[in-house]
């Protein structure tokens, strides 16, 4: 792994829910870790989907290998949000890590 191409600082999310004052449930993202990454874009598309056009951008984050790490997490990257899609560990060696992730904006 060339650690030097880790140059975007991206944060993962995990979805949590907490108790508010009156009892009821918020439902919020919470920062996990923050990690320096490589960031691909791999490919984007636009479809209309309910007279909307929306954009669909694939982008692969590269890592350090973390542990815990789950597709229900997103990927935060210069203010906008990218859903995990799938987590490889490259060559099962525990080092280096690739965040397949989906980004779609109407």
């Amino acid at each position: 792994m060339n650690t030097g191409k880790l140059n975007k600082r991206i944060t993962i999310q995990a979805f949590t829910a907490t108790q508010d004052e009156y009892g009821g449930q918020v439902q919020t993202w919470t920062d996990v870790c923050g990690k320096w990454a490589r960031v691909e874009p791999l490919n984007g598309r636009e479809y209309f989907a309910s007279q909307l056009l929306v954009n669909k951008i694939d982008t692969r984050f590269t890592i350090r290998y973390r542990e815990g790490l789950k597709t229900n997490m997103r990927v935060v990257y210069n203010s906008e949000d990218y859903n995990i899609q799938s987590i490889i560990n490259m060559e099962e060696k525990n080092r280096e890590m690739q965040l397949m992730c989906m980004r779609i904006t109407t």
